[in-house]
């Protein structure tokens, strides 16, 4: 019975070809590649994988998200200085402001998230996308969506 990793492996391998195949013929794979990326994700999440290797084909799968900020203004207030016009009405002033002030050091970006006064919420759906292993790499344990390398292996993730 294959195992989830070795379904995600078989999968990383059919998408490589469905990409190699699509740079020769074009636009008629485009419906299979898209389906083969979407088995893929949700092969990975099932997983809770975030990179598997495959030495094999050469590539490696990586599971990623575009995120964006979003402030909370009643937390915001403690760091905001006195002086400083704090409008919760006009969200991109409040960015503007607030990215100003983590440049000029009152504060960082990770102090605003461990407050909860920043809050990284997903601004995309999940996506696959392959990368080429480098020659000098070696087969690493798959990575978790929690940062830890799979419990098969027992090594620690990077």
């Amino acid at each position: 019975m294959p195992t989830k990793r070795s379904k995600i492996i078989e999968l990383i391998r059919m998408l490589v070809e469905a990409e190699r195949q699509w740079k020769q013929r074009g636009q008629p794979l485009q419906k299979d590649k898209g389906d083969l990326r979407g088995t893929l994700r949700d092969a990975m999440i099932d997983a809770d994988l975030t990179q598997v290797p495959d030495k094999v084909s050469g590539y490696r799968a990586v599971l990623g998200a575009q995120n964006k900020d979003v402030y909370v203004p009643e937390k915001l207030r403690p760091f905001i200085p006195e002086g400083v016009v704090f409008l919760e009405t006009v969200e991109s002033v409040i960015v503007n402001i607030i990215e100003g002030l983590i440049k000029e050091g009152l504060f960082t970006r990770q102090q605003l998230l461990d407050a909860g006064a920043l809050v990284e919420e997903a601004k995309t759906t999940p996506f696959v996308k392959l990368e080429r292993l480098e020659d000098s790499e070696r087969n690493p344990a798959p990575t978790t969506r929690r940062g830890r390398a799979s419990k098969k292996t027992g090594s620690t993730a990077r």
